[in-house]
């Protein structure tokens, strides 16, 4: 015998009690609650569209953490263009919703960026379980799209000036001079001949202390276990510029955004001029594992 509810879309606010009648195209009339309110309901079985969500820093796999950025990739999951324009963020844009259906069974409502036909950004709701997750996305014409994703602690990226995951990251150079003067510097710009965005030159200077600032998601849920709360999870992330170790300083969620991530590196001295180096970095679980984000360019100069 089959749970009617559990034919339900996550998020549906029906809770369904007795069915009294199939007609001959299958749908099926009995009564049940609505959001608390009894009413007599008509089932008919859809197909719903599937829909693909990943990390919206570097769109890799379907591994996602708690308060982290995704994005949901589909057909029809808006009925049209809408972003958020204020924190905190919405839980409906232009109709559309969506809905984690966790490992335990729970429903989650998530907070959402942006909504279009074939992409919806949304952020993964800060108690959501590990485990397996259903993501259901209803739009504003009740058009249904579901996909499965996976949930853990961490699942580190790192966002790039093109949106790619690849190339130069969406990040700043923070340069301090031996008067301590302080200036912010892009670590990306965009090149007309070969139409698009390259490493901005790191442009070495005696007396310089250089410091690379990177925007991610998916990395503030590592353990917090040094006692300093001022450096955030740092002690949980480790940074490889080329081939060598560089210090973090601070990783963490960013002042005044919604699920982005902010990490501070220390520009290692040795860190020769000239060269292109692939930035990577490693966030611990606390349990043993380390989940590296994508690799983004520099340029050392």
């Amino acid at each position: 015998m089959t749970d009617l509810n559990s034919m339900l879309p996550t998020g549906s606010g029906w809770l369904l009690e007795s069915a009294t009648a199939i007609n001959e195209s299958g749908q099926i009339a009995g009564s049940g609650k609505h959001n608390g309110l009894l009413h007599a309901f008509r089932l008919t079985r859809v197909t719903a569209m599937n829909v693909t969500a990943v990390s919206a820093a570097d769109y890799k796999g379907v591994t996602l953490a708690p308060e982290g950025i995704v994005s949901a990739f589909g057909t029809d999951l808006a009925t049209t263009t809408q972003a958020a324009i204020a924190t905190p963020l919405p839980l409906e844009l232009a109709g559309t919703q969506v809905t984690l259906r966790d490992s335990s069974g729970a429903d989650h409502a998530a907070p959402l960026f942006f909504v279009s036909p074939f992409q919806i950004n949304f952020q993964l709701p800060s108690d959501t379980p590990t485990g397996t997750a259903t993501v259901t996305i209803i739009n504003g014409d009740r058009t249904i799209s579901v996909g499965s994703i996976q949930i853990a602690s961490v699942s580190p990226g790192i966002f790039t000036a093109d949106s790619s995951g690849q190339g130069a990251p969406a990040g700043l150079l923070l340069r301090i001079k031996a008067n301590q003067q302080q200036s912010y510097e892009p670590l990306a710009r965009f090149d007309p001949a070969q139409k698009k965005y390259v490493p901005a030159p790191v442009i070495r200077q005696a007396g310089d202390q250089l410091f690379l600032v990177f925007f991610g998601t998916g990395m503030r849920n590592a353990p917090e276990s040094d006692g300093n709360q001022t450096n955030g999870v740092a002690e949980s992330v480790q940074a490889s510029i080329g081939s060598l170790n560089a210090p973090v300083l601070f990783a963490g969620a960013a002042p005044g955004f919604a699920g982005l991530d902010q990490i501070n590196l220390q520009l290692p001295a040795e860190v020769t001029t000239g060269s292109n180096y692939s930035v990577i970095l490693k966030v611990s679980d606390g349990k043993g594992h380390l989940s590296s984000t994508n690799a983004v360019t520099i340029a050392i100069q």
